[in-house]
């Protein structure tokens, strides 16, 4: 899915994984994402000409649930130009299953087709009433699949709250633990006070770059930014870089006393994975982010603030006293189901 990054880097594990049960892994994915991806993992196989849904949010932080309505016709064309492209990649390449991450024209009927999400049960912001009229319409999206996979704990620990652990579950759900490409360093010798990673949607992206450009003026600590920007050509800013592969992002972030970034739920299953002290900062008008940051935030495990609201020297203030739950999970559950599905 080309809805910022991390629905193509919580799949670097899987693929990795598919590598060594000697998978041979074709890969749809948009320009920016196929380059991470390249750099990542040797022996993909990439198709071109993927349709792309270029989602985007509004400057003011309206909710994305309107802004999506409005673009509802151009969602449901792409949702069936992929259907039509996936089909005649089929009978071209003649594939043995199809895994999908929130893309929900990628599925065939003739052969197993996984959705992976976290969202069964998508939040709006409205109310109960509307929430749940989304989920039914959801669900019928998510039927055509015959598996969802959840990364998350069925019991336990329930990362992603309510919104993958609805009353009244989808058929064929399987909840395979979080993923993450993160692997724990045992350094602890901080080279700096504070690391920004910037991430998402256009024009979101930039506006918290912006702001918090201009409150670091202040800031007397060492920082790094990582722009979130991979193959780009945008203007270099001071102290910081465009981007980071998996093995100098996870040095970046070990040598780091924080983080800041956004609450997308890939990055909050990187954070735990790595045990990092971090403050959140939801997309504004992105319900499930917002979701997250403060269930995370009531569970002590990360701090969070609005972007409205972020202010960097009084955030860092706050980090000091806040009791930082650290979490040790089970990051390699997902191998099971995995497996038992290829075997299957």
């Amino acid at each position: 899915m080309d809805w910022g990054l991390g629905h193509t880097t919580r799949c670097i594990p899987l693929f990795k994984y598919l590598k060594l049960l000697h998978c041979e892994i074709y890969v749809a994915a948009a320009p920016s994402h196929k380059l991470l991806l390249s750099n990542e993992i040797d022996g993909l196989i990439f198709l071109d000409d993927v349709p792309l849904y270029n989602i985007s949010y509004q400057k003011n932080g309206k909710s994305l649930l309107i802004n999506l309505a409005k673009s509802v016709n151009r969602i449901f064309r792409v949702i069936k130009a992929e259907k039509s492209w996936l089909e005649a990649m089929h009978l071209k390449f003649q594939f043995d299953f199809v895994v999908s991450d929130n893309r929900y024209g990628f599925y065939l009927t003739d052969i197993p087709s996984v959705m992976i999400t976290h969202q069964l049960s998508p939040r709006t912001g409205f109310s109960t009433i509307i929430d749940n009229w989304v989920r039914k319409y959801h669900y019928q999206f998510l039927t055509k699949f015959s598996t969802i996979w959840v990364p998350d704990f069925e019991t336990n620990f329930l990362l992603s709250g309510e919104l993958g652990h609805p009353k009244k579950l989808p058929p064929h759900v399987k909840y395979i633990g979080p993923l993450s490409r993160f692997e724990p360093e045992l350094t602890t010798t901080f080279q700096r006070d504070l690391l920004i990673i910037l991430s998402g949607p256009e024009p979101q992206r930039t506006l918290l770059e912006e702001i918090l450009l201009k409150q670091l003026h202040h800031y007397k600590g060492t920082y790094l930014i990582v722009r979130g920007l991979p193959g780009s050509e945008a203007k270099d800013l001071p102290n910081s870089v465009h981007h980071l592969n998996t093995s100098n992002l996870v040095n970046a972030i070990n040598t780091s006393e924080i983080v800041i970034c956004r609450s997308g739920y890939s990055s909050i299953m990187d954070l735990i994975k790595l045990q990092k002290k971090a403050i959140l900062i939801p997309t504004p008008g992105q319900t499930e982010q917002e979701y997250l940051a403060k269930k995370c935030f009531e569970e002590k495990i990360f701090l969070y603030a609005p972007q409205h609201q972020f202010n960097v020297i009084n955030m860092l203030a706050k980090a000091k006293d806040f009791p930082f739950q650290q979490l040790s999970l089970d990051f390699e559950h997902f191998k099971q189901v995995v497996k038992a599905y290829i075997n299957g």
